[in-house]
């Protein structure tokens, strides 16, 4: 065989390795394309939950800020917040119970979204935000202390400290960037 015939030869060689090395190319290229969509989309949700977040710490800080605003014992509590404005306190049985292994229930456990969209349960957040989405609040009032006599001093005026659970709720429509915050809230007051 010479060497122009060997040449001949392989010319259609060439062409099948170099159409096989442009389809591993091209595969190399898709799968870069798809991780780089991966990211992008991991990115947006990330954004997506910082918002949430940053917008039910706020509504969080004002049921907080409210709650300290109340002078004296009357915070009107109640067991639902339909018809209420600037600030909701409900009774803590409102917001939890106990189950039948003598644990701690929250009413929002089996979805959350649904629980905190009802009216009964938590107002819309009325403060400064730019979330778009669902955002609510209430507060649950769970338990005083101070509330004995004081028959040494009855002239005196008794300090009294009311407990709550402080909530908020921030998540999109569908339900994907749900965010619960909770904090407890001691006020005191004179009675």
């Amino acid at each position: 065989m010479t060497v122009r015939a060997s040449a001949t030869a392989q010319c259609g060689a060439v062409l099948i390795v170099a159409l096989v090395m442009l389809l591993l190319m091209t595969l190399l290229a898709l799968s870069g394309i798809s991780a780089s969509q991966l990211e992008f989309r991991l990115a947006g949700n990330r954004a997506e939950q910082v918002r949430a977040f940053n917008a039910a710490e706020s509504a969080l800080r004002n049921v907080e800020r409210r709650l300290a605003d109340i002078a004296g014992s009357d915070d009107q509590r109640g067991t639902s917040c339909v018809d209420r404005q600037g600030l909701c306190v409900l009774q803590v049985d409102s917001v939890r119970r106990v189950n039948e292994q003598g644990a701690w229930q929250w009413g929002w456990s089996s979805d959350p979204g649904e629980w905190w969209e009802k009216a009964q349960n938590a107002i819309d957040y009325d403060g400064q935000s730019s979330f778009d989405r669902t955002l609510r609040q209430h507060a649950a009032y769970f338990a005083s202390d101070g509330g004995g006599l004081n028959l040494g001093n009855l002239d005196e005026p008794q300090l009294r400290t009311d407990y709550y659970y402080a909530g908020a709720y921030a998540g999109s429509d569908d339900g994907r960037t749900p965010v619960l915050l909770q904090s407890v809230f001691a006020r005191r007051y004179v009675n």
